[in-house]
């Protein structure tokens, strides 16, 4: 197979751009108004369950036009791979008012449906006509009390890119063109990152500290864009009578308020399990005591790296095993040209899965020819064949909620560590154990850490109305210490690792990897111990946005309560155990 290492955009757009950009655009602002006039008059739909049935499905077509969605895919994208393009960054901008014109066209649409009388919701929820919409109706009767007046609605609309975006996305572009020295040169910011945890102790502790330096030295700006855009969602929150910080985002991943509230206290009450994981980690690395730079080191290496090439074939291979369509979309994504795979300056730090209605899935990696490299490879394309089963839906429920993402993305990594542990000495198998537990920390442990870090940064900020930069910097290290326990020595600069921290950007998203991974190591569980339960998984997959995350997955028996997450923790424990047991019998790396 032949594989495309670089994005081609040519799947958005081909030709004139700008003259199809245009054209996208004149399409969409002409339906959004048709849609919005015809409506602001005609109000059967308000009264009858038939017309109602018919016009949202009119909005359903509407809202399904690729037009809608390609300039900003198209711009977006650009800016993913060179934060420099200063042309994309202004369409962006341009876009962004657009958009929210457009949205403020309709913005009474949902407003009139919200409001509803209750009898007639009732009605409406058991009827045999809006039966298909169903899911879509009770998230608007329940979501309405949230919702302001037209005129306020549409002022948040419009204030949402200079109160929020605009500064995250200056941020970002300022902190993508940031070079590290490093061994008497220099490495784009995102480089030293994936690097720093396969250098040896002394190197790593070295580079770590060059990149805190550029951190803290670009911290103004940051500590401005925190307390400016928590601010703005306080008064957000404030108007629209959200009581807690993460009441928002919960909602808009349509978890319910106690499933959170449960998962955050299981995981915060077990930070011993990972107090317990690092004390080994220490041994294994023959240190006292550990630092910031430390959480993520190699404590060994398998005997050869995984190139691309090999750690693709590995990824097709063990989703063959689960099923045959996993692999040939691997596959098609890399023939198409729909993964860009290497890291370069300017490009977008980390990985991603961008996918949209009648749009194709892009996956961005950094790959640098490692086992996690692979896995992120797996995880990544675990979004996308997410992606592909979710469009089996109707318009109006494709795509999935960010709760139910990360349980896709994390099943198919399982899939990938599965197969690396084949074949392979006892000496790599505790290695990439370790790695595995310590990804499981970061993505529980570490993340629900981070959590409590943003609701007490959120609270303190609604108090005493802004935070300090070397107080922010405080927070976090007190947050990251709970988590990591007493072997680690955290210094004051260690807490400027709030600057690079994109997720702190999207408010309280990091709890949706926990929720993620507890859920998918279930699922994970109950495939292999019956491989016909992958039918359970396409189930998964192909229910989309349908139903809220928790009925989606008790439907193939999983209830996500206090019960199962602590279950899952007892999973790590175990793994835990084993890692001490094998090091134990083998005190040299």
């Amino acid at each position: 197979m032949k594989y495309k290492t670089e994005w081609d955009l040519g799947h958005i757009y081909k030709g004139d751009i700008k003259k199809q950009v245009t054209k996208d655009l004149a399409t969409i602002k002409k339906l959004y108004l048709t849609f919005a006039k015809k409506y602001r008059k005609d109000k059967a739909h308000l009264k009858s369950s038939k017309a109602l049935a018919k016009v949202i499905e009119e909005y359903e077509n509407l809202s399904n036009n690729p037009a809608s969605e390609r300039p900003s895919a198209y711009y977006s994208h650009r800016i993913s791979l060179n934060a420099e393009d200063n042309m994309a960054h202004a369409e962006i901008a341009k876009l962004s008012d657009f958009y929210a014109d457009l949205t403020n066209e309709l913005e009474f649409f949902f407003l009139e449906i919200g409001k509803i009388p209750k009898d007639l919701q009732t009605k409406f929820l058991k009827s045999k006509e809006l039966e298909p919409f169903k899911y879509f109706l009770k998230k608007l009767f329940e979501n309405a009390k949230y919702n302001l007046s037209e005129p306020e609605e549409k002022i948040m609309n419009l204030k949402s890119t200079p109160a929020h975006s605009m500064w995250t996305s200056g941020f970002s572009k300022l902190l993508s063109k940031q070079m590290i020295k490093f061994n008497g040169g220099q490495l784009p910011i995102a480089e030293a990152f994936a690097k720093i945890s396969d250098l040896k102790t002394k190197e790593r502790r070295k580079l770590h500290k060059e990149i805190m330096k550029v951190l803290e030295n670009i911290s103004d700006f940051s500590e401005s864009e925190i307390n400016a855009i928590v601010t703005n969602k306080k008064i957000n929150d404030k108007l629209r009578g959200f009581k807690v910080p993460y009441e928002a985002t919960v909602k808009g991943y349509e978890n319910d308020l106690k499933t959170i509230k449960d998962l955050v206290e299981a995981v915060t009450k077990n930070f011993s399990l990972a107090h317990r994981f690092y004390k080994i980690k220490a041994e294994m690395l023959d240190e006292k005591n550990l630092s910031y730079a430390d959480r993520s080191a190699k404590v060994g290496k398998t005997e050869t790296k995984i190139t691309f090439e090999e750690g693709t074939k590995k990824v097709i291979k063990s989703f063959n095993e689960a099923h045959p369509d996993f692999g040939n979309y691997v596959e098609e994504m890399f023939t198409k040209g729909l993964v860009d795979v290497f890291p370069k300056k300017g490009k977008h730090g980390g990985a991603f899965c961008s996918s949209g209605t009648n749009l194709p899935t892009y996956i961005l990696l950094n790959h640098v020819d490692d086992f996690r490299s692979m896995t992120t490879l797996a995880h990544e394309m675990g979004h996308g064949i997410h992606a592909k089963y979710s469009k089996t839906q109707r318009p109006i429920y494709e795509g999935h909620t960010i709760a139910t993402a990360e349980v896709a993305s994390t099943f198919f990594e399982n899939l990938v560590f599965e197969e690396a542990l084949k074949n392979i000495s006892v000496k790599e198998r505790m290695i990439l154990l370790h790695d595995k537990i310590s990804d499981d920390i970061s993505t529980i442990f570490r993340q629900i850490a981070c959590f409590n870090f943003e609701n007490e940064l959120h609270l303190t900020i609604r108090k005493e109305g802004f935070l300090s930069k070397d107080k922010i910097a405080e927070l976090l290290n007190k947050h990251m210490k709970s988590y990591l326990g007493p072997i680690f020595d955290l210094k004051p600069e260690d807490g400027y690792f709030f600057v690079t921290w994109s997720h702190i950007r999207n408010f309280f998203y990091v709890y949706s990897y926990a929720f993620g991974q507890l859920i998918s190591d279930t699922l994970y569980e109950n495939y292999k111990k019956d491989k016909t339960k992958i039918k359970d998984v396409i189930k998964f997959l192909s229910a989309g946005a349908s139903d809220s995350p928790e009925n989606i997955f008790k439907k193939i028996g999983i209830n996500p309560n206090k019960k199962l997450f602590e279950t899952g923790l007892l999973r790590i424990k175990a793994n835990i155990d084993l890692l001490e047991s094998l090091w134990k019998q083998n005190k040299k790396l």
